[in-house]
């Protein structure tokens, strides 16, 4: 899948998430700004479904242990 812009990978993207129910509740992790967007839009609307969800996983448990220690602090 060839992307030409900023737009076209963005939409395609878009329409991943919008189609696929598993993704929906990653959608705030998935279009969070990381930086090199124009890659990342790329990357989600290409990735394997499994990975996409195992990379946002991986993010919302580094953001539950972060909340138990400062908790602890």
């Amino acid at each position: 899948m060839a992307f030409y812009d900023d737009q076209k990978a963005y939409e395609a993207a878009a329409k991943r998430i919008d189609d696929n129910t598993e993704l929906e509740q990653y959608r705030d992790l998935i279009t969070y700004d990381w930086g090199d967007m124009e890659a990342h839009w790329r990357w989600v609307a290409s990735a394997p479904i499994a990975e996409i969800i195992e990379w946002a996983q991986g993010i919302r448990e580094d953001e539950e242990a972060q909340k138990r220690e400062e908790a602890a602090n």
